[in-house]
C-alpha cells in the first residue's frame, strides 16, 4: 500500500540521516512498522524502536497538524508557509522533511543541504520544478524552465557525486546547470548530463539567435561554458575564465603550464607576490612595477588568509591594466555563493576602467576625478567600501523586492527592473526642464527629479543640482521647486491649519489624496458626484467566502421581488488556479444580466468577470506574477499559479490566502475595490481603461462614472462629460429658435424703428393733452419692443455666429461675463416698459371713454412736463427692476454661484452657495450659521489657498442673477428655497396684475362701444352696416390684445409655479419663453398701436383683391343718391339723421382721442 511503503521508505530514509550524523544510534534498531490490520483505514503509523537494555514503543513524536499515514494516503497534509512559500508539510522532523506534491497525492522526503537539496522521488505534473521551491532560503529570479530558479536532477545510476541511500534526486540551479562540465582536476562535480529527468537539449539550441543563452562556447583553455555567463561581471565558470576576454580587453593573464596546457591566470593572482603553480615560469610575477615608484591611486593593500597557519597577511600590490576592473565576485559551483575576489581590500582596482563600457559612475576620489566599475556600484554587498568622496557610488534604491538600482538609474527612461518600477516611481513625475549630466552614465545629459533638488546630494558632476540657481515658487512653507524657469508660479492649496503641506494646483482632485489626506473628499462635495458603493459584503465560511452583490443584501426583500430572485454562483474571477489560494468563490447575485453603469469597484469586477454584466469585459487581463506590485506586499509568499508560473499571495488572519490583487502597467497592484472606481488609484489610467462604468474625459486626466455623462451637470473639468458627440449645449437648441429669433428680431425692430419714427413725427401743437399722453405711452411701447429686438438680435448674434456648436465649453465664460448682464438687463427694461405703459394707456383710454363730456386740455408747457415726468417715472421703474439684482450690496439675494479659473480644480463649474458650504464644512469642520453672506464665504475659500503673489488668486467670477441660463433671462423660475424667490414673484405678480387691468380696461372699453353706438345699428341700413363694422373690427383688435397678452405672461406664471413646486424643471424652457412667448407683443403692438402700420397692412390687403371689388367697395354715395335710393321722404329722412349723428359722434371720439379706438 501507498501509505505503508512510504512509512518504509522514511524510516530507511531517516535511519540514514542519523547515521551519516553520526548519533549514538548504534544502539537503537527500527524493528518495525506496525499498522492496523485494515490497510482501508487512514490512522497514524505507530513504529516500534528497539534499544539494548529496553524495549520503547510510542507513536511517532509528530506535529499534530503533520500525520504520516498508513492505510491509503488522503489529501490531509496541511498547506504552510516554508522559506516563504506555500508547500504542503506532512512530517518536519530530525532536518528531513515530508512533503506532498502540490498537485497529487504523491508523497517526497526532501533533506535541504548548504549548496543542494536532495529528494527521494521527482513530483509528477510538475514541469516547472516547483518540488525545489522553499526546501531552502533562496529565491534569485525566475525563467520559463524552473520558476525557483533550481531544477529537480534525478541523478543517473553510477554518476559522479550520486547520493547514497534512497535519497537520488538533487535541486541544481540554473546559473550552473549548462556551465560546469567536468574538471580534469576535480573530478566530483555535477553537470548537466548527470541528469535523467531533464530534456537532453536543455543546455543547447538549435537556433542560436533564439535562443542565445542555452548555447555554449569554448574557451582557451578548453573550458566550456554558457555563452550567457561570458563577460556578466561574475565569475561563473573555473577560475573566472569567463571573464577573461570582454570588450577587446584582456582580465589576467595566460601562462603555459605542465604537459604544455594553457592555463588561465585570474587577475588576483598577478603581481600578487606568489607565483601559482599553474605557470612553473613564473610568468604571473614577472614585469610587475615597483611598489614605491606607483603614485597612491595605482597600488593597493591586500590581505589574505593562510589556511596552513591560520593568520591574515596583507602587503601592497600594484594596479596595473591586466588586474584592473576584473570581475569582482564569484559564483562558486551548487550554491550560488558570493565571495569578494577583487585584488584590494578598498575596491581600489575597480576605479579607473581601461574599458570604458565597464565605467558607469564619474566622481572624485582622493580629490581625484575618477570613473567607478559598474560591478561595485549597489552592488549589494557589505565587503564594497564607499570609493567616492561624496559617497554617490553606493546611494542606492531599492524599488522592488528583487530590484535594487543606483539612485541614477531611477527616471533615466531606461528600464533597469524586469517591473519597469525604476521609471514609474512618483518623482519620475515631475522632472526638470533643464539637463545635467548625472554622476552614473556621464555621457548622456538628462532630466533629473525636482524631488533631488538641494537635498544634500550632488547628482550631478557639475553640481548644478545643489546651487542655488533653480527656481522656486512660494514663501516660507509653500517653497517648492518647478519645472522650468518659465513656468509660471501658482498659489497652493494649503492643508488645514494645523498642517504645513500644501497640494499644487494640478495635483487636485486627481482621485488620490496627497499629504493633506482632505482634498479628495473636498472634490466629492465640489464636483456633486453621487459616491461609489465599492465594495461587496463579503462573509467567511469554512467552505471559501460568500460574496453577496447589489439588492440581494439582507433586508431589501421588496426590491428582490422587484428585480427577480437572487441566486447562487460559483465563480472564477481570475480564470486562474492558484495553489493554497480559494479560487472558486460563492456569489450571491440577481438571477438576470444587469447593466453595470451603477456599480463600482469589487461589485463591478465581480460582475463583470463572471459574465453577469451587459456589455462589459472583465479588467482583469494581467496575471500576478511573483515579482508583480514591486514596492508593495513585502510580506508576499511564493505560489505556483496554474501549475505554470511563480505568482504571490498575502495572508488573510491566520489562515487563508488571498491573490485578488489588479496588476497595473506601470506595475502597481491594487485591491479589487480600487478597479473601475472612477479613481486613477494605478496612476496610469490602466485600472479604468477597460470599464465600461467610467467616462474618461478629453483632457486625459480626469474620471466620471458613465452616469454622470449628458445629464446636465458638469463633472469634468474640460466639460466633456456634457459637450460630446452624444450631447452638448447652445444658445438656442432648436433650428426652429434659431431661424425664429432671427425673424422676430428683424420683424421687432423695423416695425418700432417705424412706429416710432411716425409716432414722433405726429406731434404738433394743436393736440390734446389725451392726444400727447397716448402719443407718449405708444412711444414708450415702442421703444420697449424695440429693446426687445435688440435682445433677440444678439442672442441671435452670440448662439450662431460667435459660439455656435463651440457654446458648451464656453457657457460659464459666457454666463459670468457682463455681456450676458447687459442684454438681461435690455430684456426686462423692454418687456416691463412695455408692459406698464400698455397697461397705462388701457386705464387712459377707458377714463377718456367713461368721461366724454369732459373738454380735453390743449397741449402746454405744463401738459408736456406732466406727461414727460409719468415717461420718466415708467422708465426710471423698468431701470430699476432690471438693475437691482445686480447691486453689490444685494448679492447674498441675487448671485446664483461663482465660477473659478480653470487651474483652480478643487471647483467645477459655477457652484452655488450650498456647495460652498458643504465644501468649507468638509475643510474647517463644523461652521456656525448655514446662511453666511458671500463676502464671509470668498474669505473662508481664500484662507484655503495660500496668497503669496497676491492679487485674484483663484480667478473669481460671479454669475449674476441673469446667467441662470443661456438666454440670459430674468429669473422667473425659482425653487421654494431660493433666496430670489420673493423678487422674482413680486416682479411676476406685477405683471400678472398689468395683464389683468389691460384685459379689464379693453372688456370694457368693448361693451361701452357696443353700448353707445347700439342705436346706430338698428336696422339694416348702410349707415348701420358701417357702424357693425366697425365695431367688429374693434372687437378684433382688443381680442388680439387679450390674447397675445395672454400668450406673453399667463405662460410663464404657470411654468414658474409648476417649478416651485418642484412639478418640473423648468431652467431648459427659457429658450423657448425667450424667443417664442414674451417677444409676440413686440412684433404686434407696432401694428396695434400705430395708425400708419394698420394702414399699411390695409393697403397691402386692398391691393391684394380684384380691382371690381376694390372700386365697388371705395365707391360713395352722395346725399343726393342717398335720397333717391329711399323708398320715401320718412324714411329718407330717418336715415339722413342717423349719417349725421354717427359723423357727429365720429367727430367728438376723435376730438377727445384721434386714436382712442386704433386698437
Amino acid at each position: 500500500m501507498m501509505g505503508y511503503q512510504f512509512a518504509i521508505s522514511w524510516f530507511s530514509d531517516l535511519k540514514s540521516v542519523l547515521d551519516t550524523k553520526r548519533k549514538s544510534m548504534h544502539a537503537f534498531t527500527f524493528d518495525d512498522i506496525f499498522c492496523p490490520a485494515d490497510n482501508n483505514v487512514t490512522v497514524n503509523a505507530t513504529f516500534k524502536i528497539k534499544k539494548i537494555k529496553e524495549l520503547t514503543a510510542f507513536s511517532s513524536i509528530i506535529p499534530s497538524a503533520a500525520v504520516l499515514f498508513c492505510g491509503p494516503f488522503k489529501s490531509t497534509c496541511p498547506i504552510v508557509e516554508r522559506y516563504n512559500f506555500l508547500k504542503r508539510v506532512c512530517i518536519e522532523e530530525f532536518g528531513s522533511l515530508v512533503f506532498q506534491c502540490h498537485h497529487s497525492d504523491k508523497l517526497y522526503i526532501a533533506r535541504p543541504g548548504y549548496h543542494h537539496s536532495t529528494f527521494n522521488t521527482v513530483c509528477d505534473n510538475d514541469p516547472h520544478f516547483y518540488q525545489s521551491c522553499g526546501i531552502r532560503n533562496s529565491l534569485t529570479s525566475s525563467n520559463s524552465a524552473a520558476i525557483c530558479d533550481e531544477y529537480v536532477c534525478e541523478v543517473k545510476k553510477n554518476a559522479v557525486f550520486q547520493t547514497k541511500g534512497v535519497m537520488s534526486t538533487v535541486t541544481v540551479s540554473s546559473a550552473i546547470l549548462c556551465q560546469l562540465q567536468l574538471d580534469p582536476a576535480f573530478d566530483n562535480l555535477l553537470y548537466s548530463q548527470s541528469c535523467s529527468n531533464l530534456p537532453d537539449n536543455i543546455c543547447s539550441a538549435e537556433d542560436e539567435e533564439e535562443d542565445v543563452a542555452h548555447t555554449s562556447l569554448t574557451l582557451r583553455s578548453g573550458l566550456t561554458v554558457g555563452k550567457s555567463s561570458v563577460c556578466n561581471g561574475r565569475c561563473d565558470g573555473r577560475r573566472c575564465e569567463d571573464e577573461a576576454f570582454c570588450g577587446g580587453y584582456l582580465y589576467g593573464l595566460y601562462c603555459i603550464g605542465w604537459k604544455q596546457r594553457l592555463n588561465y591566470i585570474k587577475p588576483s593572482e598577478v603581481c600578487d607576490g606568489y607565483s601559482t603553480y599553474l605557470c612553473p615560469d613564473g610568468e604571473d610575477e614577472k614585469n610587475c612595477p615597483e611598489q614605491d615608484s606607483l603614485p597612491r591611486h595605482e597600488k593597493c593593500r591586500r590581505s589574505t588568509f593562510n589556511t596552513f597557519t591560520g593568520r591574515q597577511t596583507s602587503s601592497v600590490i600594484p594596479i596595473i591594466n591586466i588586474t584592473r576592473c576584473g570581475a569582482p565576485f564569484s559564483f562558486e559551483l551548487i550554491e550560488v555563493l558570493v565571495d569578494p575576489v577583487s585584488i584590494c581590500d578598498n575596491f581600489l582596482d575597480q576605479t579607473n576602467c581601461t574599458d570604458q563600457s565597464r565605467s558607469t559612475l564619474t566622481c572624485y576620489i582622493n580629490g581625484y576625478l575618477s570613473t567607478i566599475s559598474k560591478f561595485v556600484v549597489c552592488h549589494g554587498q557589505e565587503e564594497v567600501p564607499t570609493l567616492c568622496d561624496n559617497g554617490i557610488d553606493q546611494v542606492c534604491v531599492k524599488v522592488s523586492l528583487t530590484c535594487e538600482v543606483h539612485k541614477h538609474q531611477l527616471c533615466d527612461e531606461i528600464e533597469d527592473c524586469l517591473s519597469g518600477a525604476d521609471e514609474n516611481i512618483a518623482i519620475c513625475r515631475s522632472m526638470t526642464k533643464r539637463v545635467c549630466h548625472r554622476a552614473y552614465k556621464p555621457d548622456q545629459a538628462l532630466q533629473i527629479p525636482i524631488a533631488w533638488l538641494r537635498d544634500g546630494v550632488e547628482d550631478c558632476l557639475d553640481a548644478i543640482d545643489e546651487e542655488d540657481v533653480w527656481k522656486t515658487c512660494g514663501i516660507g512653507s509653500t517653497k517648492r521647486f518647478v519645472v522650468s524657469i518659465d513656468e509660471t508660479c501658482e498659489e497652493v492649496f494649503l492643508c488645514k491649519h494645523d498642517q504645513a503641506a500644501f497640494v499644487e494646483f494640478k495635483n487636485i482632485c486627481d482621485g488620490i489624496d496627497t499629504s493633506c489626506g482632505i482634498e479628495t473628499n473636498i472634490c466629492a462635495k465640489s464636483h456633486k458626484i453621487n459616491p461609489t458603493f465599492d465594495s461587496v459584503l463579503t462573509v467567511q465560511k469554512s467552505g471559501g467566502e460568500l460574496k453577496t452583490l447589489m439588492y440581494c443584501l439582507p433586508g431589501l426583500e421588496s426590491l428582490q421581488e422587484i428585480a427577480n430572485r437572487c441566486v447562487i454562483n460559483e465563480v472564477n474571477l481570475s480564470g486562474l488556479d492558484v495553489f493554497g489560494v480559494q479560487s472558486i468563490l460563492t456569489i450571491i447575485r440577481p438571477n438576470t444580466i444587469v447593466n453595470c453603469d451603477h456599480t463600482f469597484g469589487e461589485i463591478y469586477v465581480t460582475l463583470s468577470c463572471a459574465g453577469y454584466c451587459e456589455d462589459s469585459i472583465c479588467p482583469l487581463q494581467k496575471k500576478i506574477q511573483y515579482n508583480s506590485c514591486p514596492q508593495q506586499h513585502q510580506n508576499r509568499i511564493y505560489t505556483i499559479a496554474d501549475n505554470n508560473f511563480l505568482s504571490f499571495v498575502t495572508k488573510i488572519g491566520n489562515k487563508s490566502y488571498r491573490n485578488d490583487y489588479f496588476r497595473c502597467d506601470n506595475g502597481v497592484c491594487l485591491n479589487y475595490e480600487q478597479v473601475c472606481n472612477v479613481v486613477d488609484d494605478c496612476g496610469d489610467g490602466s485600472d479604468e481603461i477597460l470599464c465600461t462604468n467610467v467616462f474618461l474625459c478629453d483632457s486625459k486626466d480626469q474620471l466620471v462614472p458613465i452616469t454622470e455623462k449628458c445629464n446636465g451637470n458638469i463633472d469634468c473639468m474640460d466639460f466633456s462629460d456634457e459637450c460630446n458627440l452624444h450631447c452638448g449645449k447652445q444658445i438656442l437648441q432648436s433650428i426652429f429658435l434659431k431661424i425664429l429669433s432671427w425673424n422676430l428680431a428683424v420683424l421687432a425692430i423695423f416695425l418700432n424703428l417705424i412706429s416710432l419714427y411716425r409716432t414722433l413725427t405726429d406731434f404738433n401743437k394743436e393736440m390734446s393733452k389725451v392726444a400727447m399722453n397716448n402719443k407718449i405711452l405708444i412711444l414708450l411701447i415702442n421703444l420697449g419692443d424695440l429693446l426687445i429686438g435688440v435682445y433677440l438680435i444678439y442672442i441671435a448674434i452670440m448662439d450662431t455666429i460667435v459660439y455656435g456648436s463651440g457654446y458648451c465649453s464656453e457657457h460659464i465664460n459666457w454666463l459670468s461675463s457682463a455681456h450676458c448682464n447687459i442684454i438681461g438687463v435690455i430684456s426686462t427694461i423692454g418687456y416691463e416698459m412695455s408692459l406698464v405703459s400698455m397697461t397705462i394707456l388701457a386705464v387712459t383710454r377707458l377714463g377718456v371713454i367713461k368721461d366724454k363730456t369732459r373738454i380735453s386740455e390743449r397741449f402746454t408747457r405744463r401738459v408736456l412736463f406732466k406727461i414727460s415726468l409719468g415717461a420718466l417715472i415708467i422708465v426710471m421703474m423698468c431701470i430699476t427692476i432690471a438693475v437691482i439684482p445686480l447691486v453689490p450690496q444685494f448679492e447674498d439675494f441675487f448671485v446664483n454661484g461663482m465660477t473659478y479659473r480653470p487651474s483652480v480644480r478643487l471647483f467645477i463649474g459655477a457652484p452655488d452657495k450650498q456647495i460652498h458650504l458643504s465644501i468649507l464644512q468638509e475643510y474647517y469642520g463644523k461652521i456656525k450659521g448655514k446662511n453666511l453672506k458671500w463676502r464671509v464665504i470668498n474669505d473662508l475659500v481664500d484662507g484655503m489657498f495660500s496668497s503669496d503673489y497676491g492679487g485674484d488668486v483663484l480667478g473669481r467670477k460671479k454669475i449674476e442673477f441673469y446667467g441662470n441660463e443661456g438666454v440670459c433671462l430674468f429669473k422667473f423660475f425659482v425653487k421654494a428655497d431660493d433666496p430670489q424667490r420673493i423678487y422674482a414673484w413680486g416682479i411676476l405678480s406685477l405683471n400678472m396684475v398689468c395683464f389683468l387691468v389691460i384685459s379689464v380696461c379693453y372688456i370694457f372699453i368693448d361693451n361701452r362701444t357696443r353700448t353707445t353706438s347700439k342705436v346706430l345699428t338698428q336696422g339694416k341700413t348702410h349707415t348701420g352696416h358701417e357702424v357693425r363694422k366697425r365695431n367688429r373690427r374693434l372687437q378684433r383688435k382688443i381680442s388680439l390684445i387679450i390674447a397675445t397678452d395672454f400668450l406673453c405672461w399667463l405662460p410663464v406664471t404657470i411654468v414658474s409655479c409648476l417649478h416651485s413646486g418642484a412639478v418640473i424643471d423648468a431652467t431648459p424652457y427659457y429658450s423657448l419663453i425667450s424667443i417664442v412667448f414674451l417677444p409676440i407683443n413686440s412684433v404686434i403692438n407696432p401694428i396695434l398701436y400705430n395708425d400708419f402700420s394698420t394702414t399699411l397692412l390695409e393697403k397691402v390687403k386692398e391691393k391684394s383683391k380684384p380691382v371690381f371689388a376694390k372700386k365697388w367697395r371705395n365707391k360713395k354715395v352722395s346725399p343726393e343718391q342717398f335720397n333717391t335710393t329711399c323708398i320715401n321722404k320718412n324714411e329718407c329722412r330717418h336715415d339722413q339723421v342717423q349719417m349725421i349723428e354717427m359723423k357727429v359722434l365720429k367727430a367728438k371720439e376723435n376730438d377727445l382721442t384721434k386714436i382712442s379706438i386704433a386698437k
